[in-house]
């Protein structure tokens, strides 16, 4: 029970952090007159998962801005409404009472799933006469975060962090070979039980937000969806005599138990996992990942989680989604999206290899770095060397039994593979390309190969 002693006294808050710097352009977009930044404040020091958003923005015509957006590694994180009354910026600027004085945009957004140290990008969403929008970066927060959530994992995550066709569901069958490892067990190895509470614990846990999630007055009605809380939101807290004690309740008491609880529901599912397989030592579980926001929601909640970054020549990938997409007989991969290879290239390169790899190179030291095609031509020394970072059981009689058990005419490769043999499936980009894509993907994806240690 949440108590008022626990309320009252100099709780600890399960995350916090520190604004590093809060950087506003200095050069005056085009189309605003004036704006201002008022928090975060540089060097300030903040205590619980939730982050404050708030200035005021004044454009060159009335009416013209539509909303301010908050973006992490590209990505649109939160917009709010620019819409507060700012009655000391009207009088300031001398304006007329018609054009009102609504210039103030406030919004709260969870510092859970960013990375420890993390940039957010604050834009202005305008519109300029009747259709054209534009969007105009105003300024830039840097800010170092500490998760300190007192969760009881059973297990800890093995991330498999990869893209499509590159290798995973090899991996994912090495690993589950392993006596101290749990996973689904069965192709593709696409059951994802933590990464579903993950992303639960990332929503239940964040301020309310009545534009974009669930609203006071009609959450109840979407039976599909549950959404932020909408009554933690300051417009309920303020109302009682002790808004501190409120506060506290919602930063502190219920993400601490919204994350105890997402963790026993992955204890629960991992223990029925380890009695269905006979693993009763387990020590990991395996699931695949992309390089998303859930890496990041994982690292909150287990202390040392363990990854495996792997990665596979891009120009490989491609031709292995192409061929599988041809056997399957659906675009799949990114490409149903695109009109042709090129624009697939460019696809992939502006957006998961990139991704990729800024979430390796934020990661040395934590994860180790699989290549797929070191996988397939030297397996012993690599399934021993992933065994060796995971400080699992790795004799000579391992190794041998997990790679008899992966190359079996019986595995999930017979079902998966687009090549004749597994040595064949690498370089194939030389033999599937037209020269025209092989020197395209070579300035495309000149920074990912080079990144991971591939030659051009």
């Amino acid at each position: 029970m949440y108590s008022k002693a626990e309320s009252t006294r100099g709780c600890e808050r399960p995350l916090s952090a520190r604004i590093l710097d809060v950087e506003l352009w200095d050069v005056r977009p085009e189309g605003i007159r004036a704006l201002s930044l008022d928090y975060p404040k540089s060097q300030a020091h903040i205590e619980g998962h939730e982050l404050l958003i708030a200035g005021w923005v004044l454009a060159e015509e009335a009416n013209s801005i539509i909303t301010l957006e908050v973006l992490h590694k590209g990505f649109l994180l939160k917009n709010c409404k620019v819409n507060i009354p700012r009655a000391g910026v009207a009088a300031a600027y001398v304006l007329e009472e018609s054009k009102g004085n609504k210039f103030g945009f406030h919004c709260k957004l969870s510092m859970i799933g960013l990375d420890r140290v993390f940039d957010l990008d604050i834009q202005i969403r305008m519109q300029n006469g009747l259709c054209d929008e534009k969007k105009v970066k105003i300024g830039r927060v840097k800010a170092e975060k500490t998760s300190s959530f007192a969760t009881a994992p059973a297990f800890q995550p093995v991330r498999v962090t990869a893209l499509g066709r590159s290798g995973t569901t090899l991996l994912m069958q090495i690993l589950t070979a392993h006596e101290q490892v749990l996973t689904t067990n069965f192709y593709p190895y696409e059951v994802k039980p933590a990464q579903y509470w993950l992303h639960f614990f990332h929503v239940a846990s964040a301020p309310a937000d009545f534009d974009n999630s669930a609203h006071p007055r009609t959450f109840a009605t979407n039976i599909y969806k549950i959404g932020h809380n909408p009554f933690n939101h300051p417009h309920y807290t303020r109302q009682y005599p002790s808004t501190q004690r409120i506060e506290n309740y919602y930063s502190n008491h219920v993400v601490n138990s919204l994350a105890n609880f997402c963790i026993s529901q992955i204890n629960d599912y991992y223990h029925l996992i380890a009695e269905e397989e006979n693993k009763p030592n387990a020590k990991y579980f395996a699931e695949k990942f992309k390089p998303n926001k859930l890496t990041a929601v994982c690292d909150d909640l287990y202390v040392g989680t363990k990854e495996l970054v792997l990665t596979r020549d891009f120009r490989d990938m491609l031709c292995s989604a192409r061929a599988f997409n041809m056997k399957r007989n659906n675009q799949g991969f990114g490409r149903a999206k695109v009109n042709d290879d090129f624009e697939w290239v460019d696809f992939i390169a502006q957006g998961t290899s990139r991704r990729l790899l800024e979430h390796w190179q934020g990661r040395k030291g934590l994860s180790l770095h699989v290549k797929y095609e070191d996988l397939v031509l030297n397996t012993e020394s690599e399934v021993r060397r992933i065994l060796d970072y995971l400080q699992l059981e790795n004799s000579d009689a391992s190794v041998a039994r997990i790679t008899e058990t992966v190359f079996s005419e019986r595995s999930a490769l017979a079902i998966h593979k687009t090549s004749n043999s597994p040595a064949h499936s690498v370089g194939r980009w030389r033999r599937d390309m037209s020269d025209e894509l092989k020197a395209y993907c070579q300035v495309k994806f000149s920074d990912s190969l080079k990144g991971f240690n591939y030659e051009l």
